[in-house]
Formats: structure tokens, C-alpha cells, sequence
């Protein structure tokens, strides 16, 4: 019974770790990479940090009012850059149904163009 117990608790903490590290892994994988773009005024790049690796669908899902709040608010050099990368991304993305892939390249537009429909469906502007 007590080598039982010992096994579970051993069965336990390596659980424990394994979910430490994956959401360490997680958290690089949904890390930004930052993008060099033309300033709008030709005064040379600009730096963009963006919210998300444009090719990594699953920190799509996962930060998807945190990157629309991106294409909302930031710099238009780097939201219209961002925009259009997503957009091929999620195009031709095999993961995501052709609803899901429409849905999303719809929010995308919104957020560029019309936020506050994007609102009105997802709630996603800054509170306060």
C-alpha cells in the first residue's frame, strides 16, 4: 500500500512538471516575432512587435482578442503588414474549417476597418 501511495505521488509530480513545461513551451510558441517594416513617412524601418507568429494558428486561438486588439490599435505600418500576413496564413491554414477560416478573415477586416462590429461580436476592446 505504501509503495502504492509512493508511486502515485511520483506519478503526480511528474504530471506537475510535464504541464510546467509545456506551458513554458507554450509561452515561447506564442511569442511575437518582431518585424522590420517602411515607416509610412519613408523615414526609414520600423520595428513591430507583434503579438504572434503569424504562422502559428494555435496562438491564434489561444491570444485571438489580444491579436485583435493589435490589428485594432497599433501603428498602421505594422497592423496592415500584420493583417496580411495573418490573412495568407489562415487562407491557407489545413487546420481551420473553411467557416472558421471565413469567420477569421472577417474579424480581421473589422479590426481594420470597422472595429466596432468586431465589439459588438467579441467584446474586445480595452476596458477603463
Amino acid at each position: 500500500m505504501v509503495a502504492l501511495n509512493a508511486l502515485i505521488d511520483v506519478m503526480k509530480y511528474k504530471l506537475f512538471v510535464l504541464l510546467i513545461v509545456a506551458i513554458c513551451l507554450l509561452n515561447v510558441a506564442c511569442a511575437g516575432p518582431l518585424l522590420s517594416v517602411q515607416s509610412s513617412e519613408n523615414t526609414g524601418e520600423r520595428s513591430c512587435s507583434l503579438p504572434i507568429a503569424p504562422s502559428n494558428m494555435l496562438s491564434l486561438v489561444l491570444s485571438y482578442k489580444e491579436t485583435m486588439r493589435y490589428l485594432t490599435y497599433a501603428e498602421d505600418g505594422c497592423r496592415f503588414v500584420f493583417a496580411e500576413m495573418l490573412k495568407k496564413e489562415v487562407d491557407s491554414s489545413l487546420l481551420m474549417t473553411k467557416g472558421c477560416a471565413k469567420a477569421t478573415l472577417q474579424d480581421i477586416e473589422d479590426a481594420l476597418y470597422h472595429p466596432e462590429k468586431l465589439q459588438e461580436r467579441l467584446n474586445y476592446l480595452k476596458e477603463g
